[in-house]
Formats: structure tokens, C-alpha cells, sequence
């Protein structure tokens, strides 16, 4: 039996949206926490980009691979 070509395999196929929005993710924060000191603008910031990201992945298509 070979695993590799069953159905039930796993691939690393993800939606072009999710992996965009994990690396602007991972962009933003590196970029916000580079200084090592934060104030309220730059939390809320966070917090306001990641509402977007909510936003944007609650109303967009979903597609199944």
C-alpha cells in the first residue's frame, strides 16, 4: 500500500489568501515589536489591521482545494 498517492494523504496546498494574510501577519508584528517598546497607538493598530484580517476572511469566498 503506498501512502503516498492514497487519498487520505496530506498536501501542502494552502488558499493564497491565508498564506498571504499569515505572512503580512508575521510582517506587521516583526515590524511593530523590532523597537522592543509599544505605546496604544501601535496596539491599537494591531488590533485594527486584525479585525480587518477577521473581516476580510469572513466575507470572502471559501474554496475548497
Amino acid at each position: 500500500m503506498n501512502h503516498l498517492n492514497s487519498a487520505n494523504s496530506f498536501i501542502l496546498v494552502f488558499p493564497l489568501f491565508s498564506v498571504f494574510a499569515i505572512i503580512m501577519s508575521v510582517i506587521i508584528v516583526n515590524y511593530i515589536s523590532i523597537e522592543g517598546v509599544t505605546n496604544y497607538f501601535k496596539g491599537a493598530s494591531l488590533t485594527i489591521i486584525y479585525l480587518l484580517f477577521v473581516a476580510a476572511f469572513f466575507f470572502s469566498q471559501h474554496v475548497t482545494v
